[in-house]
């Protein structure tokens, strides 16, 4: 199976902007099992502003093909936006890649109260030498482990047992133990669903430390897929205490799957009118309506 593209969004607020000099940078985001990074530095009267793949540069052979923009955001609308192709590689000229914008222009038309936000938009193309993270826990067949069904995703079969399966997921366990026939059988065939995701998704079953800023969007379609509320608690406490996700991600993710908790966190945690531009970008269709009027009742209060 060809791995599929991958979507990133990495957003930063550069505050104190006029004083700026050397590099400053975002914080990492993990995303195709590579580390990525918003950089920015006072280059003589321009402001340059990259992507940083921080895939360590070895003799081991490997690549990663992006399409991003970047995107300058002023909190009163204003935005730069330039587009760029460039694949990472160990042996490519640069580590970080991007373009080099007038500081005077910035400080003119789009830094307000000193502050610029700062948007890079990424799809990953293809990745090639990067392996996989390695998996929390074997399904594989063991006389070690208990097992009374084999759930075959793709090419992959999971040894697993019906009872964590039905303690955990709705679905499973009308699959399992209702009327259907699969309850029945041996080996069940699950369709359409990626085997990397579901080991994840099995793991965080089994109560193994498992969720990445990689995979969690993908464990989160399993979650609304099979009805699995105490996986669902574990993904929103992820996105709480240890995710690098922007804020923006982590909205959609609160208003997608009902995570008021997240919600009330991120919206707590927006103390500037930058801080909410960042959240906002220049199309709020992607945040949930009753999100959207969160923050803007959020940029009233802080505007008075």
């Amino acid at each position: 199976m060809e791995a599929p593209k991958k979507e990133m969004l990495l957003t930063h607020v550069a505050k104190d902007f006029s004083s700026l000099s050397g590099y400053r940078y975002g914080q990492e985001t993990m995303c195709a099992n590579i580390k990525w990074q918003i950089g920015y530095r006072l280059e003589n009267q321009d402001v340059g502003v990259y992507l940083f793949c921080r895939q360590p540069k070895t003799d081991e052979i490997w690549s990663a093909t992006t399409n991003f923009s970047i995107r300058l955001l002023s909190v009163n609308g204003n935005q730069w936006s330039i587009d760029f192709s460039y694949t990472f590689a160990n042996d490519s000229e640069f580590s970080g890649f991007g373009h080099l914008f007038s500081f005077d222009t910035l400080l003119k038309e789009y830094v307000v109260d000193d502050t610029l936000v700062i948007e890079v938009e990424a799809t990953i193309e293809t990745v090639t030498g990067i392996e996989k993270p390695l998996k929390k826990r074997s399904f594989e067949k063991s006389t070690d482990e208990p097992s009374d069904v084999i759930l075959k995703v793709a090419e992959e079969k999971f040894h697993v047992t019906k009872g964590h399966l039905v303690a955990q997921s709705e679905y499973f366990k009308k699959l399992l133990m209702g009327k259907f026939k699969e309850g029945n059988q041996e080996e069940v065939e699950l369709k359409e669903i990626d085997p990397d995701a579901f080991q994840v998704f099995l793991e965080v079953i089994y109560m193994e430390d498992a969720l990445t800023d990689d995979n969690i969007e993908d464990v989160l379609k399993l979650v609304d897929m099979y009805d699995a509320k105490n996986v669902a608690r574990v993904c929103e406490q992820f996105l709480m205490c240890e995710s690098n996700l922007s804020m923006r991600t982590k909205l959609q993710f609160a208003g997608k799957f009902k995570f008021e908790k997240l919600k009330k966190q991120c919206i707590g945690s927006l103390g500037s009118l930058g801080d909410v531009r960042a959240v906002m970008a220049s199309d709020s269709s992607h945040l949930d309506a009753s999100i959207c009027h969160v923050l803007l009742e959020k940029l009233i209060t802080l505007k008075l």
